[in-house]
């Protein structure tokens, strides 16, 4: 079937698109509208992909008694950076990307930091790298 069959186009796979996932971000999460960027790749191939970023700074309330905040002030969680990850059109549990810890320390963002950023990932065939379907593998299929 594979030799007879035609590689699909990876914009074929749909995408959820700028427009879905600004809104979105500024609606739930409180994103600023003008810090938000939309990155969107399209991998062709015997395995087509899409990948789409959207990425933001929440808006954090500004007031003039509390900006200056000492060191026994309380953390607020909601301040912190907000994450969010989808496979195939459907929201996941965990990140399932490996190397979103490592860029987000190589770009020095904290946890404490208001960002938002959501991943979105679509492939005909996602190869994980565990029995839970919690993690992605990279390629070739994992020695067990």
């Amino acid at each position: 079937m594979r030799n007879e069959s035609k590689i699909v186009k990876a914009h074929k796979l749909g995408v959820i698109g700028q427009e879905a996932l600004t809104a979105r971000l500024i609606e739930i999460e409180g994103v600023n509208s003008e810090s938000v960027q939309y990155f969107r790749e399209f991998a062709e191939g015997p395995e087509p992909a899409v990948i789409e970023i959207a990425f933001g700074v929440r808006q954090v309330p500004t007031d003039p008694a509390t900006d200056a905040m000492d060191d026994d002030a309380e953390y607020d969680s909601t301040d912190g950076r907000n994450l969010r990850y989808g496979l195939n059109f459907s929201p996941t549990i965990k990140c399932p990307f490996t190397f979103v810890p490592y860029e987000l320390q190589r770009l020095m963002v904290e946890s404490t930091d208001p960002i938002c950023m959501v991943i979105h990932a679509a492939s005909a065939h996602i190869q994980f790298s565990d029995r839970g379907k919690a993690a992605v593998s990279g390629g070739e299929k994992d020695e067990q």
